[in-house]
């Protein structure tokens, strides 16, 4: 079937689209043209062939409806009471500028009435015809959803079941079994297949009990045929061992028409001529299942998560000590090795700025300021923020580690109350972050700032806040990027605000890393 967009409607489709007028599809033709090949592509200059229309039909309202907002459906039934006549030819019509706007050429389908004299009955057909351009819908003015019945969603479905496989076959390769699944056991003179899970090709392949077997011709190789077979309007995955000839193999296959399913075959086991197996599968070492909190990046949270492979492109899941340890992805990793890679270095870094390294903003900047502590005339440079009056900031800048994992950053405030404050008063500061990397622009939107809490005891103590939440930098955080942090105090916090100057002390930071640092080349 060749379907196109004629040249005749796409110039009336750009030209409603420039004078905002609405494109109104209102007629579906039906013709049987002499000579037509489908196979070949429709002919865009093309017109009505009036001399072998079989049939005109109006498109209801209520048949024409959208898809998406670039996708519109029109649709007619054809009941028992419309024919005789055959047709190879369907094109869309606008009436009101007398346009052709599409054409479908397909091959030949009879259309037959009920024969009352020859109680013979007819045939009822339902045509529809997907048109696709960019603002279809709002060209067209179409607000009612397509049903069901209008769409054919074979090719989507396929689509899906086709990403879900080559998904799959990106995480494990060309075949993988995972524990004992689909393990050929020789045991008390019997064959069978042990229960579990296998992928071959990315097709899922699960045995739910004990499959008993009998290898003929010995000595032989064993394989399992994979595939997805339809099955009514699904599809199914059938699993099933095939036992071939010594060194035959058993190559991939299409198998039926019209389908022409694809089969995988993977060799798992060869048995020899004494009977004994060898089991050729690949597997995977059993995952140490642990709920995963994708936002909390402590890698102390998740000690345990692992996942491995012995078999090239097997996708794995490592702790950063388990990488620290050095462990490679076509490697298998023992707990031993996890338990060892754990306790092998460390997972995060701190970095410490002094309060007087943090300059203040020049727009609402907080003061700096060199302070004598006085008893012991002990010197510090402070940032010192004001309260009452309004929030203020400063800014500091820290290139990332070079083995930052570009993700966990969190922070503490160190600060203290100045003369006036009371015990029980509220300190709040808030911290938010951009990366920049080399050739990106320095001026640049921050990210959502996370909140650094603290009591005051008295004026003279000093206040460590609360751990932040993970910083998100804005823009693309990577190792080595430039990152610019602006610290602000939010004056008014709290149900006892302080309404006295806090003095910033410094500032921690901490950062998740990844494995050492490289030495420069």
């Amino acid at each position: 079937m060749s379907i196109c967009i004629t040249q005749a409607g796409e110039a009336l489709i750009a030209s409603l689209q420039a004078q905002g007028l609405p494109l109104v599809i209102d007629t579906m033709i039906f013709a049987n043209v002499p000579g037509l090949d489908p196979a070949q592509a429709a002919d865009r200059a093309q017109a009505v062939p009036a001399a072998h229309v079989v049939h005109n039909a109006d498109i209801p309202a209520e048949y024409r409806a959208f898809v998406n907002p670039n996708q519109v459906v029109y649709s007619v039934l054809l009941g028992s009471d419309v024919g005789d006549f055959t047709f190879n030819w369907q094109g869309l019509y606008c009436s009101a500028h007398q346009t052709l706007i599409a054409v479908a050429e397909l091959p030949a389908i009879e259309k037959r009435a009920n024969d009352e004299g020859t109680n013979t009955p007819g045939n009822n057909l339902t045509r529809n015809f997907l048109l696709q351009f960019t603002g279809a819908q709002v060209l067209t003015g179409l607000t009612v959803e397509a049903e069901v019945w209008q769409l054919d969603f074979t090719v989507r479905l396929k689509g899906i079941d086709e990403r879900e496989r080559l998904s799959n076959r990106d995480i494990y390769g060309r075949d993988a079994f995972l524990g004992d699944g689909w393990l050929l056991v020789h045991a008390a003179g019997a064959y069978h297949f042990e229960p579990g899970t296998g992928y071959v090709e990315g097709i899922r392949a699960a045995l739910a009990g004990q499959l008993p077997a009998v290898p003929a011709p010995l000595p032989c190789d064993v394989y399992l045929d994979v595939c997805l077979a339809p099955q009514g309007s699904d599809v199914v995955t059938l699993g099933t061992p095939r036992f071939v000839a010594q060194g035959a193999g058993l190559p991939d296959y299409a198998e039926g028409a019209p389908f022409h399913t694809p089969h995988y075959c993977a060799q798992i086991a060869h048995v020899a001529a004494d009977g004994t197996v060898t089991d050729l599968r690949p597997k995977t070492v059993p995952v140490v299942e642990q709920p995963i909190d994708a936002h909390n990046t402590d890698p102390e949270a998740h000690p345990n998560l692992l996942a491995t492979t012995a078999a090239p492109g097997l996708a794995r899941i490592a702790t950063r000590a388990d990488v620290l340890a050095g462990v490679g992805n076509n490697t298998i990793v023992t707990p031993e090795d996890l338990a060892a890679a754990l306790t092998a270095a460390p997972t995060v870094e701190e970095g410490y700025f002094d309060g007087g390294s943090v300059i203040p903003a020049i727009t609402d900047g907080a003061a700096l300021a060199v302070v004598e502590d006085g008893a012991n005339k002990l010197t510090r440079n402070v940032l010192s923020f004001p309260g009452a009056v309004k929030d203020t900031h400063g800014f500091f800048n820290f290139r990332a580690p070079s083995n930052w994992d570009g993700e966990m950053v969190r922070a503490k405030v160190l600060c203290k109350g100045t003369a006036g404050c009371s015990a029980g008063d509220d300190i709040r500061f808030y911290l938010a972050c951009a990366a920049v990397a080399p050739g990106e622009n320095l001026d640049v939107a921050l990210g959502v700032a996370v909140t650094m809490d603290g009591d005051v005891v008295d004026a003279d103590k000093l206040i460590e806040s609360s751990t932040s939440a993970v910083l998100n930098p804005s823009g693309t955080p990577a190792a080595g990027d430039l990152l610019r942090f602006r610290l602000s105090r939010d004056h008014d916090y709290g149900a006892q605000p302080m309404a006295e100057p806090a003095e910033l002390v410094g500032i921690v930071l901490q950062f998740g890393i990844i494995g050492n640092i490289a030495a420069w080349a």
